[in-house]
């Protein structure tokens, strides 16, 4: 892991290594997953982490913060289009929610989303998001 660190690149073969273990599958229910219990799941974190924090801290952006939201909050059909792409780490994503000025409340949110044409356009600023650079962004904004 030291050189993707060094060089502040996306740890991309290690992520392909992971893909055959079916790994994420523990982080979530049944039918995309195994229905693991959140000891099981927090053993596994923190062994990731023991290695190395920032591959624990990918595997927690996926699972724990994309994934759970599409699985808590989405549609049947986009559970179906997503869950399982993220789960078998073929798509990389994200999740935008702290902003500038106002960091992580979410009560408080200052980006708007606005419906137009071609699906939605946001305006406003966020920060620190986990896989920004990847496959799939969830972004907080208010309508």
């Amino acid at each position: 892991m030291i050189p993707y660190v060094e060089t502040a690149t996306f740890p991309q073969p290690i992520v392909d290594k992971l893909k055959p273990l079916g790994i994420l599958k523990h982080f979530f229910k049944k039918p995309y997953g195994y229905g693991t219990s959140c000891l099981t799941q927090g053993v596994l974190i923190a062994e990731f982490a023991r290695i190395d924090p920032g591959l624990a801290t990918f595997l927690v952006v996926q699972a724990g913060l994309l994934g759970f939201t599409i699985e808590t909050l989405g549609s049947e059909a986009q559970k179906a289009k997503y869950l399982p792409k993220i789960i078998d780490l073929e798509w990389i994503g994200g999740w935008a929610l702290t902003e500038d000025k106002i960091g992580s409340d979410a009560a408080n949110l200052t980006t708007q989303s606005k419906k137009s044409e071609k699906g939605y356009k946001l305006n406003g600023v966020k920060r620190w998001m986990g896989n920004a650079n990847r496959d799939l962004l969830i972004v907080f904004a208010r309508n």
